[in-house]
């Protein structure tokens, strides 16, 4: 049996997910294996123009009439994928922060710590992203700091996210590495340099990012993602969704399980597993208070020159 929507909650649907609306290129799924990382961040592709508008609001009104229902006591994967859209326009101006955890069966590997702000920025808009790579010491079997970067960019107005911006990185000694590379330019351990460079724009959660919401809605209402049950994480309450399978013609964002708050439906974890290998992400939204903006910038530790 399906749930009953009316004329409003299809137009509601129909004009939010026609702004979101992405390329259907970025739908196609990778391979199976090693969960898919994001291994250095400026590595995400760029967005590209969305559909057509006709096209998307026909392509949206199919998923919404054939969502099927969600098990009792649960919501429907269709007013999960609305209120998650709503949820973050909510946090838009906020900081977003990831904290991804990979390990091979059972030993960690490596740590990234993200943050980005605005959650989700507008064409013209000042940029901060900041990431903070850990990883395993071939010397110690320690997990160290690696490097610290930080991106300060202007998203040009445009269907091209990205522009001129500066770079600061932060490349620790002791991690086993001899330097940290971004583009052309090579940071050497136990210095930290600062430089202008061609940079992507956007956040993980904003349109064309690896959680994108239009499509974390689409891959819902597609029936790519299923509601699967209730859990608490972290003392909130949370809900379920599992990976459907994949089916040629559906969109599906990510593989695994992710869970979203049961309160604000925003996503709070995400957990992807292949191979031997376990990647977690964790997600917090914070306020832009002057405490967390700080976050952002990069600190130099004592004694590392500039190179």
């Amino acid at each position: 049996m399906q749930e009953t929507r009316t004329e409003c909650d299809l137009a509601e649907a129909l004009v939010t997910l026609e702004r979101y609306a992405p390329d259907p290129d970025t739908l196609l799924r990778g391979l199976r294996g090693r969960p898919r990382r994001r291994t250095v961040r400026w590595r995400r592709p760029l967005m590209v123009a969305a559909v057509a508008s006709a096209a998307a609001a026909a392509l949206v009104l199919a998923l919404l009439t054939s969502a099927g229902t969600a098990p009792p006591g649960l919501p429907s994967a269709t007013s999960v994928a609305k209120a998650m859209l709503t949820a973050f326009e909510s946090v838009s101006g906020d900081v977003e922060y990831e904290t991804e955890t990979s390990s091979n069966h059972g030993v960690t590997v490596d740590v990234y710590r993200s943050w980005s702000w605005p959650a989700q920025p507008a064409p013209g808009q000042r940029e901060l992203h900041r990431t903070l790579y850990s990883a395993r010491s071939p010397a110690s079997a320690a997990v160290k700091p690696v490097e610290d970067r930080g991106f300060d960019v202007v998203n040009p107005p445009g269907s091209v996210r990205g522009g001129q911006g500066q770079v600061t990185m932060v490349c620790f000694s002791g991690s086993g590495q001899t330097g940290c590379g971004f583009l052309q330019r090579d940071t050497r351990a136990g210095t930290w340099s600062r430089f202008t460079a061609l940079l992507p724009g956007g956040s993980d959660v904003s349109a064309g990012g690896w959680f994108d919401p239009s499509l974390l809605a689409r891959g819902l209402t597609a029936g790519a993602w299923r509601v699967a049950g209730r859990a608490q994480l972290d003392g909130q309450p949370a809900i379920e969704l599992k990976d459907n399978g994949y089916r040629k013609g559906i969109p599906e964002v990510l593989g695994g399980r992710l869970w979203v708050n049961a309160r604000t439906y925003l996503p709070i974890r995400e957990v992807d597993e292949g191979g031997g290998w376990t990647t977690v992400r964790d997600f917090r939204y914070l306020p832009p208070t002057p405490a967390n903006l700080a976050l952002l910038r990069v600190p130099i530790p004592a004694g590392y020159p500039r190179r």
